[in-house]
């Protein structure tokens, strides 16, 4: 069972609210893990653990393809991936959503176009800029 707050420091899986059964994972793209839906919709996903880092949050794959490399993060071209240090790892705030949260990193939300065939995981500040709508998240310990 979901739920529609994060628990610091125990493993869970991030899932869509509107589609429980699909969680966040990883995939290697140009030498890097990148952070998407899982593809197939009764994937749960990678678990992921929440570490309090000031008033917000670092996320944490509790696994990935590069030893080490687990920390979410993200560049300008604002897709979600994995780096190896906590100094390079973004910072996240919990907004409470309609059944869930969503995922807030400075200006920039948690974002997906979930009508695409791969469901990367990047940020933007405007959902209507592009393809790509805020995410919101359920999270379900393991």
């Amino acid at each position: 069972m979901a739920d529609t707050t994060i628990t610091v420091g125990s493993a869970g899986n991030l899932v869509l609210a509107n589609e429980p059964t699909r969680g966040v994972t990883f995939e290697v793209y140009a030498s890097w893990d990148y952070v998407l839906f899982a593809n197939d919709a009764h994937d749960a996903g990678t678990p992921v653990v929440f570490r309090q880092q000031g008033n917000g949050y670092i996320i944490e794959m509790t696994s990935s393809n590069y030893g080490g490399y687990v920390y979410w993060t993200f560049g300008l071209g604002a897709d979600i991936y994995l780096v190896n240090k906590t100094s390079d790892a973004a910072v996240w705030s919990v907004t409470p959503a309609t059944n869930g949260f969503m995922l807030t990193s400075g200006s920039k939300n948690a974002a997906c176009d979930t009508s695409a065939s791969k469901r990367w995981l990047g940020v933007t500040a405007n959902q209507y800029e592009d393809a790509r709508k805020f995410v919101v998240f359920q999270f379900s310990k393991v």
